[in-house]
């Protein structure tokens, strides 16, 4: 009997009107107990910059799991090294997607791994660093085509919450035609680097850039979430063939995340042990732009005015 296991799927598209749709599908396992939930959120913006937004979610009944794959009640979610599905009918909200991805899968890679040794970690990986998304959503009976470039990761920790050393969380994901890359930094407490990692594909090769440095700016305080964001940031990744540099613009923000909220099935005591427990995390996706200096073997390409979506995760 596991004592503690959670893993979470995330799956974002951003399409072509401008949606930026992201889903996250949780398994968590305390005591030989299992969860699951999926959660859904929706961040759409209008020509004046105000942007409306829809969130839902619901637990589901597992009834089958295999590696990545899992069935319920609702519909199954499929992720293999060359395709991916997501059917589900939920309360609110009907999904049929096709992810397809483009030039590698990140099945195969070790991901980033907090900490570094021991029995029980906390780690991340890409499984699919650039999708192509496809296929319906109905949301509260209106159907709706959904068709752009998508991003596919899987986290596991079986770290007890209690021992998860991570207080802020960088990540960001950027699709263009010359390169995609994404990339996670992690700190703890002290502001003291715990994990960071970035996977870069460029011409149909895949590089892992294990030391990442960054440097935030120009802090904003946003309420909700109740948090101070940078608005601008530089960032290095690299090894001894490639370096990475970027700064990063944040433009506004996409979807605001309270990870802990109160879904109507928590009590005012049970939600405020849960907050104190997994120390409250909070974030905001954003639409930014980046410029990139690119240089592989000597030989540098700059990239401007990148469109990518980014987050800033902060614990109590």
């Amino acid at each position: 009997m596991r004592i503690f296991r959670f893993e979470k799927w995330f799956v974002d598209v951003l399409t072509a009107e401008g949606d930026y749709v992201i889903i996250f599908h949780t398994l968590t396992e305390v005591f030989g107990k299992k969860l699951c939930f999926v959660e859904v959120n929706i961040g759409r913006f209008e020509e004046s910059g105000d942007s409306k937004g829809y969130h839902f979610n619901q637990k589901l009944k597992l009834l089958k799991r295999e590696k990545h794959t899992v069935s319920t009640r609702e519909g199954d979610i499929l992720l293999e090294a060359g395709l991916g599905s997501m059917k589900l009918s939920l309360r609110d909200i009907d999904l049929d997607l096709v992810l397809s991805p483009v030039h590698h899968s990140g099945f195969d890679l070790p991901g980033m791994r907090i900490p570094e040794t021991g029995h029980r970690a906390l780690n991340w990986k890409p499984l699919f660093i650039k999708t192509m998304v496809s296929g319906k959503l109905r949301l509260k009976g209106d159907d709706q085509q959904v068709m752009g470039n998508g991003y596919v990761d899987y986290l596991i920790s079986t770290l007890s919450p209690f021992k998860v050393p991570v207080r802020q969380l960088y990540w960001g994901r950027l699709h263009s035609k010359d390169c995609d890359l994404t990339y996670s930094y992690a700190m703890d407490k002290n502001g003291e680097l715990v994990g960071s990692q970035m996977i870069l594909q460029v011409g149909g090769n895949r590089i892992q850039l294990d030391k990442v440095e960054i440097q935030p700016a120009d802090w904003k305080k946003f309420d909700p979430p109740g948090i101070s964001c940078p608005q601008t940031y530089t960032l290095e990744a690299y090894d001894e063939a490639c370096r990475v540099k970027m700064n990063v613009i944040h433009t506004k923000p996409a979807i605001i995340s309270e990870f802990v909220k109160n879904t109507g099935e928590l009590g005012f005591l049970r939600l405020a042990l849960l907050k104190k427990i997994s120390k409250n995390p909070r974030g905001i996706k954003f639409f930014s732009v980046a410029s990139l200096d690119l240089t592989i073997d000597g030989r540098t390409e700059k990239l401007d005015n990148m469109l990518m979506i980014d987050e800033y995760v902060k614990f109590t």
